[in-house]
């Protein structure tokens, strides 16, 4: 071999040494990137950065303190980048990664900072008055998403066994791609409870919360859900049951079937509704359904006098009268409800 052929082969192998360098630099550079940015929007993405960070922040998570979302039975959390960020809950591809997590991180970081520096929230009364802005566009956002980080973490597929018949027949057309509006049932309670309202609840608690219906009163039952309906002749609860079955009710069923009955994800449990279902059945076959299936989450987890008293405030509320004796696992629930 030639001194010019041994040049041009030490040339090459420099050449492979510095390529192959250069890919190694470039990895860990690609590495160290990734876990720096990854660890950047987890961070900034935690309730502790953003309540803490932010002062504007404040109100908004104390609203998250009373929602489902932060405490539950199911002892599972999701954060504010669980909701607010794509993909933060799940395992994104590159292009999710990047198009979805960060330009939505980098898109809302500074629309924060911005209006931050600008003192548009800075107050909880400019707080306040910007609040049904924010909640419309935040809604907007995540159905013009396609529900992105709720299906992070609840899969619709998943839903299995006897006792989650309501939610399979609830979210059976909702399983094709790009239907799936998660915001339309569960109208704005799972993620943030402003001040005066239970969780699961979106505002102050109905009237019945602080003034029971008079049913039974003079003049005749009340209308349930605008419909008057027949009473029976002898009320099986007591006006200070359906009381606590309203708090009940808020912390067990709101989320599901509306804070004031009228339904949500959940059937509506008042007036024509109810009545379609229930006129002509026994008491106890509307206690089964509330003791063993309810809520969806956990069913069977409320205790006995708990969905008695839930179901004491149901018979409240569709005009059933008010009697003397609290509603007991007796035979007050073998009664009929009257029909239509």
């Amino acid at each position: 071999m030639t001194a010019a052929q041994d040049g041009s082969a030490a040339r090459a192998r420099r050449s492979r040494r510095w390529a192959l360098g250069l890919i190694a630099v470039g990895a860990v550079a690609g590495v160290a990137a990734v876990a720096f940015t990854t660890s950047i929007v987890h961070t900034t993405s935690t309730p502790e950065f953003c309540a803490t960070s932010c002062h504007s922040m404040e109100w908004a998570y104390d609203s998250y303190r009373r929602s489902v979302h932060f405490d539950n039975r199911s002892g599972v959390r999701a954060t504010c980048g669980d909701c607010h960020v794509p993909y933060e809950s799940g395992h994104p591809n590159v292009i999710q990664y990047v198009a979805g997590t960060l330009w939505t991180k980098a898109l809302a970081g500074g629309s924060d900072v911005f209006h931050e520096l600008l003192g548009t929230i800075s107050t909880q009364a400019k707080w306040e008055a910007q609040r049904p802005r924010l909640v419309e566009q935040a809604h907007a956002w995540m159905k013009r998403t396609d529900s992105v980080t709720c299906q992070g973490c609840h899969d619709l597929a998943a839903y299995a066994g006897t006792g989650n018949f309501m939610a399979i027949e609830e979210h059976a057309g909702l399983l094709q791609p790009a239907t799936v509006d998660c915001i339309g049932c569960h109208t704005r309670n799972v993620g943030h409870v402003y001040a005066g309202a239970a969780p699961g609840t979106t505002g102050s608690p109905p009237a019945a919360a602080t003034a029971p219906a008079a049913a039974g009163s003079a003049g005749g039952p009340p209308s349930a859900g605008g419909t008057p309906v027949a009473a029976s002749s002898q009320g099986v609860y007591t006006a200070q049951q359906a009381s606590r079955g309203v708090a009940a009710y808020q912390r067990a069923c709101a989320a599901c079937h509306g804070a004031d009955l009228q339904g949500g994800a959940g059937p509506a449990l008042v007036g024509k509704p109810f009545w379609t279902d229930w006129a002509g059945k026994q008491v106890s076959a509307l206690w089964d359904e509330v003791h063993t299936q309810m809520p969806l989450t956990s069913p069977d987890a409320m205790s006995d006098q708990d969905s008695l008293d839930v179901l004491a405030y149901m018979l409240q509320r569709n005009g059933l009268p008010v009697g003397t004796q609290e509603l007991n696992d007796t035979t007050a629930l073998a009664r009929l409800l009257p029909t239509r």
